[in-house]
């Protein structure tokens, strides 16, 4: 489950559109929402996978990146990546700095 989170609502859908074509050759089956409107956001409750992406101005200030236990925030426009407590496994083997160059090579596009 990773949620996408930027100041420019313009670089959600290609910067989501670009981490699914990283998935290639595999398909993505679940959730795909580059931008989710600000009426919907109990999608972020949902217990299956998803990608979705948000402008930070429809983000509710009681939904922080770290508010949640169970999704991975992708922070567009600081180039940030806050995993939840499951994954900081990823931290202590090294695959963290790899993750996190990936997507500073990505973001630095948008």
């Amino acid at each position: 489950r990773l949620l996408v989170v930027s100041d420019t609502p313009s670089s959600l859908f290609p910067l989501l559109a670009s981490l699914l074509a990283l998935l290639h050759p595999f398909k993505w089956p679940f959730a795909f929402t580059p931008f989710l409107p600000s009426t919907s956001l109990a999608a972020l409750d949902s217990p299956f996978p998803f990608l979705i992406g948000i402008p930070r101005r429809s983000l509710p200030r009681s939904r922080s990146a770290s508010s949640s236990s169970s999704i991975a925030v992708l922070d567009a426009s600081f180039g940030t990546l806050t995993l939840p407590p499951a994954l900081s496994a990823l931290e202590r083997t090294g695959g963290w700095e790899w993750l996190a160059g990936l997507f500073d090579s990505r973001l630095a596009r948008f």
